[in-house]
């Protein structure tokens, strides 16, 4: 940064008077939306949402990623130099300490706890889909250069049939999460478990989402992941609207013994899929939790 002028980069002495004598700091809040607060040991924690086009929120993580090549095996940096409509399909989801009492007038009510990444990939769905049989035209478009959050329709749509902008946020997307990260000193505090049950929380009441899915997890964040899914799973009783069948066709047992039954003739397929869309997760998660 630049102060006066003068480039920041200064003697270690000179930087940490800054930076201990920041006034600025105290009323400094995180940007974007509050989503969920909690106590753990006694100490406050909240956990914030924004996009990515918010210059403030991009500020932040160009400051903060260094540590995804510091703690992530094989992570890789946001690029922030991505076109508008790209960087509105990043929201960052942070974890905070707010500290209840500040030792100075400087002194930061928030400290960075941890942070995670989701994207937004647009799905497919046929539903949407306009039918040639019906006499209407498919509305067509092309990603806006200069308007990343919403798509006009041409001039000869309008003329055809009533036809309104709407948002690219409104278009059904699956969710994934990309980077997540709890800073060390602060893990196995069950900030992680917070962190991951308020994205899935997020995204579940999100309509335009259809499914959350994870970008490469390690081992840990699948044990993560998966305490936290099943927990979910026996909260709403989705366990016991499933059951398995006890009486099978003995046309199955008719050629030879040993013979390995069909899963379809075992579990309701229909209601296995059923209940994995209710909860908005991926098909081979669902199906370890399931088993």
């Amino acid at each position: 940064g630049f102060d006066n002028g003068k480039v920041s980069f200064e003697t270690p002495a000179e930087f940490n008077h800054k930076i201990q004598y920041d006034t600025a700091a105290r009323n400094w809040k995180p940007p974007g939306e509050l989503v969920e607060s909690y106590q753990s040991r006694g100490r406050n924690f909240e956990i914030w949402c924004a996009d990515l086009i918010d210059p403030a929120v991009r500020q932040l993580i160009d400051r903060i990623q260094i540590l995804v090549s510091l703690f992530i095996e094989g992570g890789t940096p946001i690029p922030l130099d991505d076109a508008d409509w790209s960087l509105a399909k990043w929201r960052i989801f942070f974890v905070y300490e707010k500290l209840s009492s500040l030792t100075s007038s400087s002194t930061c009510p928030y400290s960075l706890v941890g942070y995670c990444s989701t994207y937004r990939f647009n799905t497919y769905s046929p539903s949407l889909r306009t039918s040639p049989s019906e006499g209407k035209t498919p509305l067509t478009f092309s990603l806006p250069v200069d308007a990343p959050t919403s798509i006009k329709p041409t001039s000869q749509e309008t003329t055809d049939h009533n036809t309104t902008p709407f948002s690219l946020s409104n278009l059904p997307f699956r969710a994934r999460i990309s980077q997540f990260l709890i800073l060390p000193s602060h893990q196995s505090h069950s900030h992680g478990t917070h962190l991951y049950q308020t994205i899935y929380t997020h995204f579940l009441y999100t309509s335009a989402c259809t499914e959350l899915t994870v970008e490469n997890p390690n081992e840990a964040f699948d044990d993560l992941r998966d305490y936290c899914d099943y927990t979910h799973l026996l909260t709403t009783s989705t366990f016991p609207l499933i059951t398995l069948t006890t009486t099978l066709p003995s046309t199955l047992f008719a050629r030879r013994p040993g013979t390995r039954v069909p899963t379809s003739q075992l579990l309701p397929l229909d209601l296995l899929s059923s209940l994995r869309k209710q909860q908005k997760l991926a098909p081979r998660q669902f199906a370890r939790l399931v088993e």
